[in-house]
């Protein structure tokens, strides 16, 4: 049931529709932690933080990455990190940290080509773009970006 909710949410979201996904991640949410599926708490927080950074809540959104990325990385889950890992990367653009920005991107692309991840031409190319923009960059356009997976 946790991950249907959580397979609706995305569709909510991905639909605009983002009072509802956010009714159902939380349900999601709370199911995989009541089973204890710590797999899905991670992808779930994850969802949730690209949630709050669509709407602008980019605290929001970095705390809750965070919590994904630690038990991704108790998890073992190597494509999972990378993909946080990309996302936080977006993030610290989006807020003009350009450094921490690259160095997470990097981390990410190189995630993603030790495991033979196709995604890891996607992370390429967002650092590719960011390292395009130079120590001048002021803000980071409106694009929709994301790294999925």
């Amino acid at each position: 049931v946790a991950v249907a909710l959580h397979q609706l949410a995305m569709l909510a979201q991905a639909t605009g529709d983002l009072p509802e996904a956010r009714r159902l991640y939380d349900q999601s949410l709370q199911l995989a932690r009541e089973l204890g599926d710590k797999q899905g708490i991670a992808h779930t927080l994850h969802q949730l933080a690209t949630l709050a950074q669509d709407t602008g809540d980019l605290p929001e959104a970095r705390r809750l990455y965070d919590q994904s990325l630690q038990l991704k990385r108790e998890l073992g889950d190597k494509q999972g990190i990378a993909i946080t890992l990309a996302q936080l990367a977006l993030l610290e653009e989006q807020e003009g940290n350009l450094a921490a920005a690259l160095s997470l991107i990097r981390q990410a692309e190189q995630l993603f080509t030790e495991l033979g991840n196709p995604m890891r031409e996607q992370a390429r190319k967002v650092r590719e773009r960011m390292e395009g923009k130079g120590s001048s960059a002021s803000s980071v356009s409106t694009d929709t970006q994301r790294i999925n997976g």
